[in-house]
């Protein structure tokens, strides 16, 4: 008959939480459970003890589309066999209460067992065991989430029946077992269960356990994966924390499941609460050694927990802090803690001095070829390496290091600001403070003009990178170019100086009056043409007579471009320089009216293309004058009073690369 647990059984399943990151936990419940069953028979005689985890697989092996190779055939569930006191009448009705606290005292929290039917359809128990009258007796019970507790009545066995008990957990549910955390190796699972009970591996406490296949093919004897793994790379030490001693193990773990650095606290030789010491540490990723990655564990005994211990076994009656002004209060958490952080740091001093070496050497690499706007940060803000590890992505150096600048240059206006509110005589004594102020101010500001020399070196590779030729041969077409430069359909009066890259052409067009990018000239200036110019830039303008001393016009040929029937691009240049030379002036609605002036407005042309042969031919046939080796045309209109170049568009990245190197140079920016 059902037991009264199955009215609620559902809902206490669908309270616990889903254990994904640990999808193995049931099988380390069931675990536990035979651990404290020998514990209970042997009463702490541990070599007496004997635990089989058998591992139940599919019949067939899987293959593996992705590398060719076959994986381990899929976990159906678990078989745990044990020696241990077996599911007495008391175990039994112990199992069938909702909330048991019959292992309270040993940490037990009684909802072990309902993780079973959160990962697995079906539990099916044979238990032989000793009754009080010394008589063995067997009892079979089933437990699944549809039927709760149906428990046979026990039948007395043969004498010789060896006392056992036998936990299947069927039917591994696939949104579990699925999981890469699930594991499908005998030896990996074997390691992770060494890693559940590991504090009872370290004090000796465990009985005999082995993980095996179903086939009987693989088996791992998990005492002899502690001596061979483990038990050389323990440490034990001592510390003091005020009156109280307390033991360190130390542990380095390989091949690990484990994502934290931690510390342990355990009392009478079991786990009782854990923490990750991984930032106070300085790192939360694994240590390297020899080329071998280990995390790093360190588990704290003594008699002030032992002591201190909550019934339950889940935490400790200490307070957070301890009193630093009475001797005899209990010492607080908090400096247990830091006492055994401070000797880990001691411990682990040649890795981490090797982790604070390559974070530097990263940060610094990353600073001086990528972002030398940052170079100030890594000089005043050391402390922002602890929050860089040597597998952080550029996102995070650059997230990391912007955030300390900003507190940098806060602090340098705050304290520049509480000096000039200081009085005048009280400037007495403060010139080492100025003077360090100084420096820092000057330190950041070259790191401001580095930032936009950066960018600079960037729009360079972006051009060469447009002009170049597609995988499949083929190029961009020149609006790519237009907008790298400027973007279409706007003006300057738009995006304003600081969003247009005027100086790749010309540094004299970093600056302007004002500039129209792909609109038609009647659209700013007192003329009918529908000609939409590239870019017409109005710089150097007088003052008092509002006329423009130079105007520069700008257009873009598509890379490689051999096909121009109508007109060549110096052609098309001076067909909008006339159109623009003959309007006059520039539409109010743009501001005061700039004018052209036939006799003191001087016009830059520039006819930005590739050289092929079609432009060599008419650039000789025109009696342009060859300059840059030939990568660049130049004629001079004196009736237009106009210097027109036709430039190739390599020329283009090669002249602002020239122009910008002694910055580059200066600031350590590579720039090829």
């Amino acid at each position: 008959m059902a037991s009264q647990i199955t009215s609620e059984l559902e809902g206490v399943v669908a309270l616990i939480r889903d254990f994904k990151s640990k999808p193995l936990m049931p099988l380390f419940e069931a675990l536990v459970n035979s651990i404290q069953a020998i514990e209970d028979r042997f009463q702490g005689k541990y070599d007496k003890g004997t635990i089989r985890v058998i591992i139940k697989r599919a019949p067939q092996r899987e293959f593996d589309f992705k590398d060719g190779t076959r994986r381990e055939p899929t976990i159906l569930g678990f078989q745990v066999i044990d020696n241990g006191i077996g599911f007495t009448d008391e175990n039994m009705a112990s199992f069938k209460l909702m909330a048991s606290k019959q292992k309270a005292a040993r940490g037990g929290k009684g909802i072990g067992r309902f993780t079973w039917l959160k990962a697995f359809d079906d539990i099916r128990i044979s238990s032989v065991y000793e009754d009080t009258n010394g008589k063995k007796k067997q009892r079979e019970i089933e437990f699944s989430l549809q039927h709760g507790i149906k428990d046979s009545s026990p039948v007395e066995v043969e004498e010789k029946t060896p006392i056992q008990t036998i936990v299947s957990l069927n039917n591994f549910k696939p949104v579990y077992r699925d999981l890469p955390a699930a594991y499908r190796t005998t030896e990996k699972i074997a390691q992770r269960i060494l890693e559940h009970c590991l504090v009872s591996f370290l004090a000796n406490k465990v009985p005999d356990i082995v993980v095996m296949d179903d086939s009987n093919e693989n088996s791992c004897l998990l005492a002899q994966m502690f001596n061979d793994d483990i038990k050389p790379q323990i440490t034990t030490d001592r510390i003091d924390v005020g009156k109280e001693h307390f033991t360190l193990t130390e542990v380095k773990l390989y091949g690990t499941n484990a994502q934290m650095h931690r510390l342990v606290f355990c009392a009478d030789s079991r786990e009782v609460t854990t923490c990750d010491i991984g930032k106070r540490l300085g790192t939360t990723i694994q240590f390297d050694e020899k080329g071998k990655k280990f995390v790093y564990a360190v588990y704290v005994t003594g008699t002030y927990l032992d002591s201190h211990v909550l019934p339950t076994r889940d935490d400790f009656t200490i307070p957070e802090e301890s009193a630093p002004l009475d001797a005899e209060a209990p010492i607080g958490r908090s400096s247990i803690e830091e006492a055994v952080v401070t000797h880990a740091r001691q411990y682990l001093k040649p890795y981490l001095d090797s982790l604070q070496t390559k974070r530097k050497e990263l940060v610094e690499g990353y600073v001086a070829e990528k972002n030398p706007a940052l170079r100030a940060v890594v000089k005043y803000c050391p402390e922002a390496l602890e929050e860089i590890d040597p597998n952080s992505s550029d996102e995070k150096i650059d997230e990391v290091l912007y955030h300390h600048k900003g507190k940098v240059e806060f602090e340098i206006r705050r304290n520049s600001e509480k000096l000039l509110k200081t009085q005048a005589e009280s400037f007495n004594g403060s010139e080492e403070i100025i003077k360090e102020l100084a420096e820092k101010y000057d330190d950041f500001q070259k790191d401001n003009l580095a930032a936009y020399v950066t960018y600079r070196k960037f729009v360079i590779e972006l051009f060469k990178k447009k002009i170049a030729s597609r995988p499949d041969g083929s190029y961009v077409d020149e609006e790519i170019l237009h907008d790298i430069i400027f973007p279409r359909r706007t003006d300057s009066d738009v995006i304003g100086l600081d969003n247009h890259n005027l100086w790749l052409i010309d540094d004299r067009l970093a600056f302007h009056a004002c500039a129209m990018s792909d609109k038609e000239i009647r659209e700013f200036m007192d003329s009918d043409s529908a000609d939409r110019p590239d870019i017409v830039a109005f710089a150097d303008v007088d003052p008092d007579t509002r006329v423009a001393r130079t105007v520069s016009i700008i257009e873009f040929k598509k890379p490689n471009r051999t096909n121009y029937r109508d007109e060549k691009p110096p052609e098309q240049v001076q067909r909008m320089l006339r159109q623009i030379r003959e309007s006059k002036h520039v539409l109010v609605d743009h501001g005061r009216p700039i004018h052209i002036s036939q006799e003191d407005t001087q016009f830059l042309c520039y006819a930005i293309c590739d050289f092929t042969k079609p432009i060599h031919d008419w650039a000789e046939e025109n009696d342009y004058a060859k300059v840059h080796g030939g990568f660049a045309y130049y004629y001079y209109n004196r009736n237009l009073n106009a210097s027109i170049y036709l430039v190739n568009l390599d020329q283009i990245a090669i002249d602002a690369r020239k122009r910008n190197f002694a910055f580059f140079d200066k600031l350590g920016v590579k720039c090829t």
